[in-house]
């Protein structure tokens, strides 16, 4: 069976043995395969949409005899993919498989009746799939590198995680704009939280605020309303214009389970500490941590806390 690799928090990495995860399909046509999100970021077809990565190869299951298709991603510990029908114009495709570390059967058909794709994974038909394990949430978005350290999240508790947002260095690196409706100056930070570091959580995965289901599959991750938190175009959106408080602290709670994309939770508050500083003031004298509360070395360049003192090193 198939390994779940491993990060350990606080940016120490394990290292988890590569293989091969092959997908399963059954459909009447091959579907066309694209992917991203592997070992090394995107690894997906190149050139035009829907790519051209067609599945050629079949296979037999030798207990039903249930023929699928087939696709192997090699030397690989996670993937995500999705099916498309290989139409230029017109394409249908499937929702999104996000960080597999197995392999995977599915069943597939272009038109359930009313035009759709009627996608559904039926993996636990054929294997066990373990249950998965998040270490590490990162956030990225239009402040920061897609995985600089100090853009992680800080474990809390048991699949819980928090990252405190520094305002004032937010508002040092976005520029304000005025190209929206009316006129009105905004200065917007748009962010995406990343489990594992390889997939993200966002737009397409959660919503909340809304007084309905938006019917796109998206799951709700909020009960009550964070006024001052929004969605725009794929990501979280604050306008930090309307915030006065110095940090933006966000706490994801996951209640575990073979999905990381299902289960989650999320908590935000506005306030004048981060709760980082603790941290400090118990350490050692001389020992310097960034804003996820890791210890970093004297060769650290960004913003570093030490004896309680929040100072930049350029």
């Amino acid at each position: 069976m198939k390994k779940i690799f491993t990060l350990l928090f606080m940016c120490v990495f394990a290292v988890a043995a590569k293989a091969d995860i092959t997908v399963y399909v059954q459909c009447e046509t091959a579907p066309f395969i694209w992917w991203w999100g592997g070992d090394n970021g995107y690894a997906g077809p190149v050139g035009d949409w829907p790519g051209t990565y067609q599945l050629t190869e079949q296979w037999e299951d030798p207990n039903s005899g249930d023929k699928f298709w087939k696709w192997t991603f090699e030397g690989v510990t996670t993937i995500s993919f999705l099916f498309n029908n290989g139409e230029a114009t017109d394409t249908k495709q499937t929702g999104n498989v996000d960080n597999a570390t197995t392999d995977r059967y599915f069943t597939l058909s272009w038109d359930d009746g009313e035009g759709n794709v009627a996608f559904e994974d039926i993996t636990e038909d054929y294997i066990v799939i373990p249950d998965a394990k998040i270490d590490a949430i990162g956030v990225s978005g239009n402040h920061n590198e897609w995985a600089a350290s100090e853009n992680l999240f800080k474990a809390i508790g048991e699949n819980q995680f928090q990252y405190s947002a520094d305002v004032a260095a937010l508002k040092a690196i976005i520029p304000a704009t005025a190209e929206v409706e009316g006129g009105t100056e905004t200065q917007m930070w748009k962010f995406k939280f990343r489990p594992n570091l390889i997939g993200w959580l966002g737009y397409w995965e959660l919503y909340y605020g809304d007084e309905t289901d938006p019917g796109d599959g998206r799951l709700p991750v909020a009960e009550e309303t964070i006024d001052w938190l929004d969605q725009d175009e794929g990501n979280f959106a604050v306008d930090l214009m309307n915030i006065t408080e110095s940090y933006l602290t966000f706490t994801l709670t996951w209640a575990g389970g073979k999905d990381i994309i299902k289960g989650w939770t999320l908590a935000a508050e506005k306030g004048e500490t981060n709760g980082i500083t603790n941290v400090a003031n118990k350490a050692k004298a001389g020992v310097k941590y960034n804003l996820a509360g890791q210890r970093v070395n004297n060769d650290y360049r960004g913003i570093v806390i030490e004896n309680g003192r929040k100072y930049m090193v350029k």
